[in-house]
């Protein structure tokens, strides 16, 4: 098994991630920021078919490149502490082609993964420019955080809102939400909590 991310990456990751959803105000942008917080590193996930870079949710996807367009949409743009720190590991993470929305992902934090939790799920997620995410539900309690670029989520059916660096957006359990990105992709952080972190619950309406 081959580690290629430090103990000191996985910290500063980890601790720029709870600024970030330190500054969400619902209960479950809190719950990931004490979540994430009270991780004790420097200890690893050693359990047989753990790595210390990435696990995919479903079985069946397939492993990718990292996307260089994350490169691409942030240079020259002013980044936030925990950007920054995410273009200098990006390369490094398993990324995976989603089975749901064929977009990029990489699970961080989670069961199997770099940084080990059985309490949430957390990662990055990259939607590509001009793509539809359709109507879509699950369990967990879920919040993204945009990093760069831009998008539009639409939830309980509404109406799509743009969404922009530094925009937080609360999707709660069972909550049916769309996303799509026009000329300009979208980079976010994603975090699961609750009950119930299992993608099974996971369905398109």
């Amino acid at each position: 098994m081959t580690y290629r991310l430090s103990a000191m990456q996985r910290q500063r990751f980890l601790d720029e991630c709870v600024v970030e959803f330190s500054r969400g105000v619902s209960v479950a942008a809190q719950r990931t920021a004490r979540l994430l917080d009270t991780i004790d590193l420097p200890a690893i996930n050693n359990v047989p078919g753990s790595t210390l870079t990435g696990q995919k949710l479903w079985d069946y996807e397939t492993a990718i490149s990292p996307p260089e367009c994350i490169a691409q949409m942030t240079a020259g743009q002013p980044h936030s502490p925990c950007l920054t720190i995410v273009q200098g590991i990006y390369r490094e993470l398993d990324w995976y082609q989603s089975a749901k929305s064929n977009s990029p992902y990489s699970q961080i934090v989670g069961p199997l993964c770099p940084i080990a939790s059985e309490d949430l799920r957390l990662g990055l997620f990259l939607l590509p420019e001009n793509t539809i995410y359709p109507n879509h539900q699950h369990s967990p309690d879920e919040v993204y955080i945009v990093l760069a670029g831009s998008g539009d989520w639409s939830l309980n059916q509404g109406i799509f809102d743009n969404k922009i660096a530094g925009n937080i957006i609360d999707i709660p359990t069972m909550t049916i939400h769309a996303m799509r990105t026009s000329a300009v992709p979208a980079l976010m952080l994603w975090s699961w909590t609750g009950d119930d972190l299992s993608p099974d619950s996971y369905r398109f309406c």
